[in-house]
């Protein structure tokens, strides 16, 4: 078995002689022929950051459409996959069967704007015209509640024979959010950096967080270290959403550097 995309790509500068290998499943050739640099999934479950009070055009989650044959749930607020829902559309939106969305909650606010934070995709069953709309509930990444928004589901397509290749002097940005407040985020973990699509960050675009030199008394001076490998899952004008894709250090954190060490075509 052979080393992932990953790993191909790790021959800046930023790396020196070494490869970040730990905690990952290697993939064979034939896996990597078969996905995409970012994989849809990847993209739509990932946090982004957007205007304070998040998309401006958004619907709502208003009610369940299931109804209990014994005493009410603990939470009446709290849903399952593949339970229905009814849903209050956007504005200026006639659904059609068959159509999908995504359901959000907002997360902080920050210079940048405020983080929304995908929590399921919503299949629409029943629509109606002056009444609200029947959705199910196809997938859900954090819990779906009463009251989340949603917008028309946002698609990616890129070649599957498409990789990043290296770059030197590539943007250097910073991480400004950790998704979930890990304490020690690792494969597959969201973070947000303050690079962005005015920057020329693209999707599978690739960052290495880095530790910056450390002095400690007496002139001992501790040079800089690759921490992690992150790939750009999500970009808007605001900021960056990188998921962590290999890893040889444990300490990820807010204000981590992030250089831009491989780049799409």
């Amino acid at each position: 078995m052979g080393p992932t995309i990953f790993a191909r790509a790790q021959t800046g500068p930023a790396y020196g002689s070494r490869k970040l290998t730990a905690n990952r499943r290697v993939a064979s050739p034939a896996e990597e022929m078969e996905r995409a640099a970012v994989r849809e999934g990847e993209f739509l479950a990932a946090p982004w950051i957007d205007r304070n009070g998040g998309p401006e055009q958004h619907g709502r989650i208003v009610a369940t459409g299931e109804l209990p044959g014994i005493g009410q749930a603990s939470d009446p607020l709290r849903l399952a996959p593949h339970d229905r829902v009814y849903v209050s559309l956007p504005r200026d939106i006639t659904a059609t069967v068959g159509e999908r969305y995504l359901s959000y909650q907002l997360g902080p606010s920050m210079p940048q704007g405020q983080i929304v934070v995908p929590t399921g995709i919503l299949v629409v069953e029943k629509p109606a015209e002056g009444e609200a709309t029947l959705v199910r509930i196809e997938r859900m990444f954090g819990e779906v509640k009463i009251g989340n928004r949603f917008i028309p589901l946002e698609r990616i397509q890129l070649p599957t024979d498409a990789r990043p290749g290296p770059v030197d002097l590539g943007v250097r940005s910073r991480v400004i959010w950790v998704a979930n407040q890990a304490v020690l985020p690792s494969i597959q973990h969201y973070l947000l950096i303050d690079a962005s699509r005015k920057d020329g960050v693209s999707l599978g675009d690739q960052f290495t967080l880095m530790r910056g030199h450390v002095d400690y008394a007496g002139g001992v001076r501790i040079p800089e270290q690759p921490v992690a490998l992150a790939q750009v899952v999500r970009v808007t004008e605001r900021g960056a959403t990188v998921m962590v894709v290999d890893q040889v250090q444990p300490k990820i954190r807010e204000g981590m550097e992030a250089r831009l060490t491989a780049k799409m075509p």
